[in-house]
């Protein structure tokens, strides 16, 4: 029955296996899973995301509640009360007293580029923060030769330039 499952919804098969795994080495060997069935794996953004991991078009897309330090209450929050056309809207949010969101929950998302409006532009670094935030690493290959660089399986899906997954 599961690999019926596997085989026809893909997408719906790997949801069911991310939403349930805790485990972070398990959980990035699923995303290494959906790479392979050509399956995109989207980032969060606070306009798109639900609170958990979900099926998005011909892919998923990661929930606000998987980022670390946001959690489940203030996903919460910010997905009622969106949506938001920029960023000083989503901080104003976090000035209201007892919103259940604080700036560390807004930080969180800037930094993984959860919260792109036209007046908060990608950076470029947000890669560098994919692992602290979403359990999902990111190497510099700067420091790794040609060779090995040519070995990698490049994972667009995990976002932007330069983010790969090596497994030993």
């Amino acid at each position: 029955q599961t690999m019926w499952l596997k085989h026809y919804y893909p997408q719906y098969f790997m949801l069911s296996l991310l939403r349930h795994e805790t485990d972070s080495t398990n959980r990035m060997l699923y995303l290494n899973d959906c790479k392979r069935m050509e399956i995109d794996v989207l980032p969060p953004h606070v306009n798109k995301s639900g609170m958990d991991i979900d099926v998005e078009g011909t892919g998923l897309r990661l929930g606000l509640a998987d980022i670390k330090y946001v959690g489940q209450v203030a996903a919460d929050k910010i997905i009622k009360a969106r949506p938001f056309t920029s960023m000083d809207q989503l901080r104003s949010i976090a000035e209201v007293k007892y919103s259940k969101i604080n700036t560390r929950n807004i930080d969180a998302l800037d930094l993984i580029g959860a919260c792109e409006f036209p007046d908060n532009p990608l950076s470029g670094d947000e890669r560098d923060y994919y692992f602290k935030y979403l359990s999902i690493p990111s190497f510099d290959l700067s420091k790794l030769s040609a060779g090995t660089i040519e070995s990698l399986n490049k994972i667009e899906e995990y976002s932007k330039e330069g983010t790969y997954v090596i497994m030993a």
